[in-house]
C-alpha cells in the first residue's frame, strides 16, 4: 500500500546519525557481522561492509554481499551471559545492520521490511543510548516509509526514544504523538471497507510480546517526566494499539 506523504514538522535532522554510527564501529565489529552466514563469504561480507563504513555512505540497491550478513545479524539476540559492555557493542552492530536495511527500504524500488526490523531497531538504539540521533532518525523514517503501518510502529519508536532525552520537549514530543494518532486514523480510513490495516496495527501490537513491552515503557517513562498534557495521549496510544 502506498500513500501520499503529508507535510511534517522538522522537529531533528538525521544528519550525522550515520556517520557517527559508523564511527563506532571497528574491524572487529565488521568481522563479527561479516561472519553471521556461518562465516561463508565472509571475505566478500567485510569489504563490502568495510566500504559503506569508510565512506559513511550506503550503497543503493544493496547487492547479496553484504544484504545477507546484514538481514541475518539484524535478526540476531546478544548471546546469553555477554557483559554489559559486550552487549552495548552487540547493540551498536545490530543498530548499524537495520539503519542500513531501513535506509534502502526507503529507496526507490527498496526491499522489504517489516514491524520486527522496526522493534528490533528501537531496541537497539535504545539499548546503546543513541539519543537525540536515534530519535531523529526514527522521527525521519517514520514519514519516510510508504507502508503506513509500518510508519505507525517507527513513530511509536520515535516517542519511546523521545521521552528517554535529557532535553526532552514536551511540544516536540506532543507533535509526534499527534501525527502518530493521525497516521493510526489513515490507516484505518484507508482499508475502512475490510478493515484490514487497522485490525492488523491493533493485533500485532497486541500479540507481540516486545510490542507489548514497549507500551508499558512509553507509560512508565512519560510518568516519571510528570507530563501530564502528554500521559492521556500516550495512554491512548497503548489502549489503542499495544494493550
Amino acid at each position: 500500500m502506498r500513500r501520499s506523504k503529508k507535510p511534517v514538522p522538522d522537529l531533528v535532522q538525521p544528519d550525522g546519525f550515520f556517520e557517527a554510527l559508523v564511527a563506532s564501529l571497528c574491524d572487529d565489529d565488521l568481522k563479527e557481522i561479516a561472519c553471521a552466514d556461518y562465516g561463508i563469504g565472509k571475505a566478500e561480507h567485510f569489504q563490502h561492509l568495510k566500504t559503506i563504513v569508510d565512506v559513511s555512505s550506503i550503497p543503493l540497491p544493496i547487492r547479496w554481499h553484504p544484504w545477507e550478513v546484514l538481514e541475518l545479524y539484524g535478526w540476531s539476540e546478544p548471546n546469553l551471559g555477554s557483559s554489559f559492555a559486550e552487549i552495548r557493542a552487540f547493540h551498536r552492530r545490530r543498530a548499524f545492520c537495520l539503519v542500513v536495511q531501513l535506509v534502502a527500504a526507503v529507496s526507490p524500488n527498496g526491499p522489504f521490511i517489516s514491524h520486527s526490523h522496526i522493534i528490533n531497531l528501537i531496541k537497539s538504539l535504545d539499548a546503546m543510548d543513541a539519543g537525540r540521533g536515534g530519535f531523529g532518525f526514527l522521527w525521519w523514517l517514520s514519514t519516510s516509509l510508504d507502508d503506513p503501518q509500518n510508519c505507525v510502529f517507527t513513530a511509536i519508536g520515535a516517542l519511546y526514544l523521545g521521552l528517554s532525552l535529557n532535553d526532552n520537549r514536551p511540544s516536540e514530543l506532543a507533535t509526534v504523538i499527534d501525527w502518530l494518532m493521525s497516521m493510526e486514523a489513515t490507516v484505518a480510513a484507508e482499508d475502512r471497507h475490510t478493515g484490514v490495516a487497522s485490525e492488523w496495527l491493533r493485533y500485532k501490537g497486541r500479540a507481540d510480546t516486545a510490542w507489548r513491552r514497549l507500551g508499558a515503557g512509553l507509560l512508565d517513562r512519560v510518568a516519571e517526566l510528570r507530563f501530564a498534557i502528554l500521559e492521556d495521549d500516550v495512554r491512548l496510544i497503548i489502549s489503542t494499539l499495544l494493550a
